[in-house]
């Protein structure tokens, strides 16, 4: 009796847990490991999670995801809400575990009803998609969405307005689009971002702002999204919501082509036929088409052809 009691008082409090989850978050990782071993051992479920993900990361352990799957489970098995969806992310794509949809399933079920946002938006997915055998029910999917965006999920926020844009299991509902797109880009959400930018571009829900437009385009554009790299270059070519400059497109729709976005490599071949930012090219021009085209763009295909018509094949091959 009295080893068990000795036992009990050793166990870390919650507030020293929490402590050991900041050491690791600063990269303390040997000190988190002081806190983490012996209340994961006295089976405490947060312990348990956050050891989990310290051999998931490989964070002052070596990379073990069997370890990480099995102290998820340990936790998860206790009720605890982030190992039931750490869980069930490891068994969707077999890491650590066989691969089990199914189960994956069940425990972001598991996880989502107690409050997670991260397994409710999973689970909007899950029934936006028909996952893991799952009924496709739209109208259940922006539910979970719903609930996860309530928590400030960003990926749920998204997903609303694209649904909310779309009509699909809810009233079609622009306004709501565009906010729920700005709730999502003020959190650095690309997708979002560039969203956002077309619907200021268009004045879809909102009132058209081509100035608004150029700003959100260039976050998502520099943060990579090949998409607004190429609307972004559009509007600097065409001078509309920022000051026209010919060499600012050419580098956007660049930046953009090169990720294989096709309707850049249709501008930038339109660019070098026509010397707008760039020496005037036809050997480019129909490099640039062709690449398009291969993707299916309609505009390339026709202007390689007749490219092809008005020049020697020795040029444009």
């Amino acid at each position: 009796m009295f080893a068990k009691k000795q036992l009990v008082s050793l166990a870390p409090s919650s507030a020293e847990i929490d402590r050991g989850i900041e050491l690791a978050k600063s990269g303390e990782f040997a000190r988190a490991l002081e806190i983490f071993w012996p209340a994961a051992e006295l089976g405490i479920p947060k312990a348990q999670n956050s050891l989990g993900v310290m051999y998931g990361t490989g964070s002052g352990v070596p990379k073990d995801e069997v370890a990480a799957a099995s102290w998820y489970r340990k936790a998860a098995e206790q009720g605890d809400s982030v190992a039931q969806f750490n869980l069930a992310c490891m068994l969707a794509r077999g890491r650590g575990v066989a691969k089990n949809e199914e189960a994956a399933l069940v425990w972001h079920v598991s996880s989502a009803e107690q409050g997670n946002h991260m397994a409710q938006c999973q689970l909007g997915l899950a029934y936006s998609t028909g996952y893991a055998n799952t009924a496709k029910d739209m109208v259940r999917a922006v539910s979970w969405f719903r609930k996860a965006a309530e928590q400030d999920n960003a990926d749920a926020q998204y997903w609303l307005g694209v649904l909310s844009q779309l009509g699909d299991g809810i009233e079609k509902d622009d306004v709501a689009a565009a906010s729920w797109y700005r709730k999502a880009a003020d959190q650095g959400d690309i997708r979002a971002q560039n969203r956002l930018g077309t619907t200021y571009e268009h004045g879809m829900g909102v009132v058209v702002d081509l100035e608004q437009a150029v700003h959100w385009y260039r976050k998502a554009a520099e943060r990579g999204c090949a998409r607004s790299q190429c609307s972004l270059g559009e509007m600097y070519m065409c001078g509309t919501g920022a000051p026209s400059d010919p060499g600012q497109a050419i580098l956007w729709f660049r930046r953009s082509a090169e990720q294989g976005f096709a309707h850049a490599q249709f501008c930038l071949g339109l660019a070098y036929a026509q010397g707008d930012g760039v020496p005037q090219d036809v050997a480019q021009s129909a490099a640039w088409y062709r690449r398009a085209a291969d993707q299916g763009n309609l505009g390339a295909e026709r202007n390689l052809h007749a490219l092809f018509n008005s020049c020697s094949t020795e040029v444009v091959h």
